[in-house]
């Protein structure tokens, strides 16, 4: 039994130990340029639900943002009318 214990314990540790914890950590700047991007064409696309989610995940995910990315984002915002957002900025 202690056998069978110690091959789960050991077997969890190893497979906790392998995941990725992304929640904490920042996108690298290629990851921020592609979600960036996308967002500018779901904005381009009308699809502002997704783009204000995309900038949402773009503002908590990176240190520093390119200008038009951030333009993009308020822009979006305000089209959805989310003003109180906005001047938080």
């Amino acid at each position: 039994m202690k056998n069978y214990l110690s091959i789960i314990l050991i077997l969890g540790v190893s497979i906790v130990s392998s995941c990725k914890h992304s929640s904490n950590s920042h996108m690298d700047e290629n990851d921020v340029w592609k979600l960036g991007w996308r967002m500018i064409e779901s904005s381009m696309n009308e699809n502002f639900e997704i783009a204000d989610v995309q900038f949402d995940s773009l503002m908590n995910s990176s240190e520093k943002m390119d200008i038009k990315f951030l333009i993009t984002g308020l822009d979006i915002k305000s089209k959805l009318g989310k003003n109180d957002e906005i001047v938080k900025f």
